[in-house]
C-alpha cells in the first residue's frame, strides 16, 4: 500500500531532518514514491539550509529566495558545476560539523573533494539500502559481497572505496584488490564456495569484471540463482578496451553462473552526488523519488525538451555539508514517470557519454 498521502512535508529545520530521514528509510520508498510536491518541499528546505549556512553558495545564488522553490521552479535552483569541487573545494562546505573529505579518482587529471558529515553519509547509505533491497531484492543480514576493489585503507578517501567500506558494515564483504592487483584465484575460490541459497554480489568496475569473466571462460562457475554482478564506475584508464553493455552481459552470465542478463546491473553515483541510482532487472536506472534530475542545453543551461539529450543536472536534498545541486559532465536523458515492469514508477536516468574537453571549455565559459 502506498504511503504517499501520509508523508509529512517539512516545516522547520528539526521537522526537515526527521521527515527526510524517515522517508529515506521507509519500507518500499522507491515503489511508493511520493507526490512531486513532497520532493519540492525537501529541496526548498535544502536550498534554504545551504543559503543560510554556506556564504559562498549564498553569493552564488545571488539573492534567490528559497521560498520561491516549488514543484514548477526546480530548474531555478542554482547549480554548482562539478568542476567547482575540483578547483574550489573549500567554497562548497556548508556549516562547521566535522567532515570526511571524500575524493574522486581524477579521471580527467584533477580530483574532486567533497566534504561529508555524519548526516550526509548516513543518508547516502540509506539510498544504498533502499536500492539494494527494492531493486535487487536482497536482505542485508544474509548477503555476501565480493568487492573487486581495494579496502579504504589502501585508497585513502577515494569515494568508491569509502562506499564499499560502508557496505561492508551492512554485508559480509571481502576485498580482492591488493597493491593495485586483483587476487583472481582467491576471488574465484571464494565465488566457487558461495552458498547458492544466500544472495551473492560481485561488485567492481566494468574492466575488472570483464577480466574476471575471461579468466573463467574455461572454468565457468556453477549456476547460482541468487548471484548478481554489479558494475560501478566506468573504464577509467582502459577506455580503448571498453566493450558495450550487451557484450559485458554475455560474458558475465555464463562465467559467473548468473541466472540471466537481468542479474547484471549497473550502479551510478559520482562523488558530487549523495544518492545512488541502481538498475533494475530490466536495466532501467531508477532515480529515487527524492532526487530531481534534469537534462540541460550545454550552451544555455536551459532544460531541454523531453527525450532530448543534454548535460545532466542533479538536485539532491540529502547532503547537509555541501550543496547537492550539481551540473555534471555527463550527457544523457531523463524519462519522466516511467511505469517500469519491475514495479517502480518514476524517473529513469540514461547516461550517454562524458563531456569532451572542448565541450567542457564551452560550458565553463557559459557558467
Amino acid at each position: 500500500m502506498s504511503t504517499t498521502a501520509t508523508r509529512p512535508a517539512p516545516t522547520t529545520t528539526a521537522d526537515e531532518v526527521s521527515a527526510l530521514d524517515a522517508w529515506l528509510s521507509a519500507t518500499d520508498v522507491l515503489r511508493d514514491g511520493a507526490a512531486p510536491e513532497v520532493r519540492a518541499a525537501f529541496l526548498r528546505d535544502a536550498v534554504a539550509h545551504h543559503v543560510a549556512h554556506n556564504p559562498a553558495y549564498a553569493r552564488y545564488a545571488d539573492g534567490l529566495d528559497p521560498a520561491s522553490i516549488d514543484v514548477d521552479t526546480l530548474d531555478r535552483i542554482p547549480l554548482l558545476p562539478s568542476g567547482v569541487f575540483k578547483r574550489a573545494a573549500d567554497l562548497v562546505r556548508t556549516g562547521d560539523a566535522p567532515v570526511v573529505q571524500t575524493t574522486s579518482s581524477g579521471t580527467q587529471g584533477t580530483v574532486s573533494r567533497v566534504p561529508r558529515d555524519d548526516a550526509t553519509l548516513m543518508r547516502f547509505f540509506a539510498s544504498v539500502t533502499a536500492a539494494t533491497h527494492e531493486l535487487l531484492d536482497v536482505e542485508h543480514a544474509e548477503t555476501v559481497v565480493h568487492n573487486v576493489g581495494p579496502r579504504v585503507d589502501e585508497s585513502q578517501h577515494l569515494w568508491i572505496s569509502y562506499v564499499m567500506s560502508g557496505v561492508s558494515v551492512l554485508h559480509e564483504t571481502d576485498f580482492y584488490v591488493r597493491d593495485g592487483a586483483v587476487e583472481t584465484e582467491r576471488l574465484v575460490d571464494a565465488l566457487a564456495a558461495d552458498d547458492p541459497s544466500v544472495p551473492s554480489l560481485v561488485v567492481g568496475p566494468p574492466p575488472l569484471l570483464w577480466d574476471l569473466a575471461h579468466a573463467l571462460r574455461s572454468r565457468p562457475l556453477p549456476a547460482h540463482p541468487r548471484r548478481f554482478a554489479v558494475t560501478i564506475g566506468g573504464w577509467k584508464g582502459r577506455q580503448g578496451q571498453a566493450v558495450g553493455r550487451a557484450d559485458l552481459h554475455d560474458a558475465l552470465v555464463p562465467s559467473l553462473g548468473l541466472r540471466d542478463v537481468g542479474a547484471v546491473r549497473d550502479a551510478f553515483n559520482m562523488v558530487e552526488l549523495n544518492t545512488i541510482a541502481l538498475e533494475c532487472a530490466h536495466h532501467a536506472k531508477h532515480c529515487p523519488p527524492w532526487l530531481y534530475v534534469s537534462a540541460r542545453d550545454a550552451r544555455t543551461l536551459a532544460p531541454v525538451e523531453p527525450g532530448e539529450s543534454g548535460l545532466l543536472a542533479y538536485c539532491d536534498p540529502t547532503p547537509t555539508s555541501f550543496p547537492g545541486f550539481v551540473l555534471s559532465e555527463d550527457f544523457g536523458w531523463v524519462d519522466r514517470d516511467v511505469a517500469c515492469p519491475c514495479g517502480v514508477t518514476g524517473d529513469v536516468l540514461r547516461i550517454e557519454r562524458r563531456v569532451n574537453r572542448l565541450e567542457s571549455r564551452g560550458c565553463a565559459m557559459k557558467i
